[in-house]
């Protein structure tokens, strides 16, 4: 009897010790989703022209999975070419400075307020950050000396409007694009003020967006160096705001970097491989000075990328036809194609720039080709800065990729119309997959003392 009862006790023990655990448990994974009973996270995107689509949706997608999409808030609103006066009611030009028009100060950001102020009614928020996307207009307009304190003028106007004390921030850092080297005349004065606002506050941070803006604008130009970025730029760079502002809501936080693999590609460097390699190939004949014999047209599918000294090997080269050149790929069976990047070597000694343009068609029985909507893109007089004034076109190779918002098909088909005598291509690549995850290393910043 008296064994029984010491069993029954030991039993009682190794339950109580396994529910108190549960409940443990139950408590941590608990803890670790947010609560709605503290409220929403509230994201508050604006800026000019650059805080477009696809990077709110990006930007919200992202958010939105790591703290559940019931429990964010986000509201955007920017407007192409603004000045930063346009959100700061008490902006005021550098004394050094020709008189400016202040009459509309403000009046974006009483347009933002509405809307926020819509938005939120009713609702309990846990925590209030700005994402900021903007700075080009005052680069240009050369008020570059009073940017910081019109940003931290932006933040006192919203902790006063919707009654906080504290507003965390992200500032995208406008891109080597607007350089007074390229004629910007405080572009370099901008760039250093966005840094040292995101530095100097532990409820703040800045990103990085030099390294986003070549390729395919949202116009269908090909750019070697632009103020905009392509498609894939702006869902990675709202990826990046997304990071950082998890990061400052919650520092403790172990983000899923699941939550954070846009990728971008404007070299063939990050390649791993592609859809098309080893498919079959059909199309332009390749000239007989240009190709290598035993692989023809297959090595522009066979994953491997030409050195830009080797015209003729890697890279064929294709003579120019009024019609232009034509290739068409046999995936083997329809599939979702979201994008197709040609990779062309420019040498201008050769005679071979950039195509005019680039078509790309879909079909699922290669006798129907249907161009695929928005890619049918001139590319070839959009590489210039500002101005018009041309690139210095030197030998290099370049990578040419059209988003094609998840087409579906067997058969991809690839035009290029050149204005030039040649035209080099060494590899098409289809649904593009980088070599490495594509979660970005971040490079951490120092805070200013």
């Amino acid at each position: 009897m008296e064994t029984k009862i010491i069993n029954m006790k030991h039993q009682w023990q190794r339950w109580s010790a396994i529910c108190g655990m549960l409940l443990f448990l139950c408590g941590m994974v608990m803890a670790a989703e947010p609560s709605a009973e503290k409220g929403k996270h509230l994201f508050i995107l604006s800026g000019q022209s650059n805080m477009r689509e696809p990077l709110p949706g990006s930007f919200t997608e992202s958010v939105s999975q790591v703290f559940g999409k019931d429990n964010v808030l986000v509201v955007t609103y920017g407007k192409p070419s603004q000045p930063i006066r346009q959100w700061y009611k008490l902006w005021a030009a550098p004394a050094d400075s020709k008189p400016v028009d202040i009459s509309t100060n403000g009046q974006l950001y009483d347009q933002l307020l509405q809307i926020l102020k819509n938005k939120i009614k009713g609702e309990k928020i846990a925590s209030v950050t700005f994402i900021w996307m903007q700075g080009e207009a005052d680069a240009e307009g050369g008020w570059g000396s009073v940017y910081e304190q019109s940003f931290y003028g932006i933040l006192d106007q919203f902790k006063k409007d919707l009654d906080l004390q504290k507003i965390n921030f992200v500032i995208g850092r406008i891109n080597d694009y607007w350089l007074p080297s390229k004629g910007i005349v405080d572009g370099d004065i901008v760039r250093a003020k966005e840094v040292k606002i995101g530095e100097a506050n532990e409820n703040g941070a800045w990103v990085d967006t030099d390294d986003l803006n070549k390729g395919v604008n949202p116009w269908g130009g090909f750019e070697l160096d632009s103020g905009h970025f392509p498609p894939a730029g702006y869902r990675v760079l709202g990826q990046r705001f997304a990071r950082k502002a998890c990061q400052i809501i919650d520092p403790q936080l172990k983000l899923d970097e699941q939550f954070f693999d846009a990728v971008f590609f404007d070299s063939t460097v990050n390649i791993k491989t592609h859809a098309a390699v080893s498919k079959a190939i059909t199309g332009s004949k390749p000239d007989e000075k240009y190709t290598d014999e035993k692989s023809g047209l297959t090595s522009l599918v066979d994953g491997k990328y030409g050195a830009t000294d080797q015209p003729g090997k890697q890279w064929l080269g294709f003579a120019s036809a009024p019609d232009g050149v034509e290739f068409v790929i046999d995936l083997g069976q329809s599939q979702d194609v979201n994008g197709v990047a040609i990779s062309i070597l420019v040498d201008p000694v050769l005679g071979a720039i950039i195509p005019k343009q680039t078509t790309i068609f879909v079909s699922n029985d290669s006798a129907k080709f249907e161009d695929v909507p928005g890619k049918s893109f001139k590319v070839g007089h959009s590489a210039h800065v500002r101005r018009q004034k041309p690139v210095e076109l030197k030998r290099q190779p370049l990578l040419i990729l059209a988003e094609t918002n998840k087409a579906n098909g067997r058969y991809i088909k690839v035009k290029l119309v050149t204005e030039s005598p040649w035209l080099f291509v060494d590899e098409i690549a289809v649904n593009p997959v980088p070599k490495t995850r594509p979660f970005p290393v971040e490079v951490e910043h120092p805070r200013s003392k």
